[in-house]
């Protein structure tokens, strides 16, 4: 991580990875077939912690559906701010083909199928009028990943607004989106 907080995913080897190990150039071939296998592993934790993220404080026994929408999205803002370079690794690089290994398209169906089960319980429960889930779930995402997009870039900070502004504003983003579907 380190390597690619200083280099970029482009910049990542194993060989750089061995060097600053340590170890034979050859060592982490034991456990990593080439480069794709190291970058896939990478995006995988970067998933798993992004499911970890997504489901902190979600109870939807004890929940109410906005409580759970409004934890849902501000734990995605919370793990593109805190991990930036998973953020960065599984949506804003271009990861090795799903083909070749599976189990990051796996995981990264977990976090999509964790936003799915809320719009599904939100149609279910006469909460959103949802015609069609898959592209609820779209502009989700959509709306998320631009707004994260923007903050872990940091351009936004260069409109003016300020880290509690984009807080604040997020949150009345979010609860907007969550009116409007109400109305359809």
């Amino acid at each position: 991580m380190k390597i690619i907080e200083e280099h970029g995913v482009k910049g990542l080897s194993i060989r750089e990875v061995a060097r600053r190990l340590k170890i034979s150039h050859g060592a982490p071939y034991r456990h990593y077939e080439n480069r794709d296998a190291l970058i896939a592993e990478i995006a995988i934790r970067g998933y798993e912690l992004l499911a970890a993220y997504l489901t902190k404080n979600v109870d939807y026994e004890k929940k109410t559906l906005l409580e759970n929408f409004m934890n849902i999205l501000d734990n995605y803002m919370k793990f593109s701010n805190q991990h930036a370079l998973y953020y960065d690794i599984i949506f804003l690089s271009d990861l090795p083909s799903s083909q070749d290994f599976p189990t990051v398209k796996t995981s990264g169906l977990k976090t999509y199928y964790i936003i799915e089960d809320l719009v599904v319980k939100m149609k279910e429960r006469g909460e959103w009028q949802v015609d069609d889930v898959k592209e609820v779930c779209l502009q989700l995402f959509s709306l998320m990943q631009g707004l994260a997009t923007l903050v872990i870039s940091k351009k936004i900070y260069n409109a003016g607004y300020t880290k509690g502004e984009i807080k604040k504003y997020s949150q009345s983003i979010f609860l907007r989106f969550y009116n409007s579907m109400k109305k359809l």
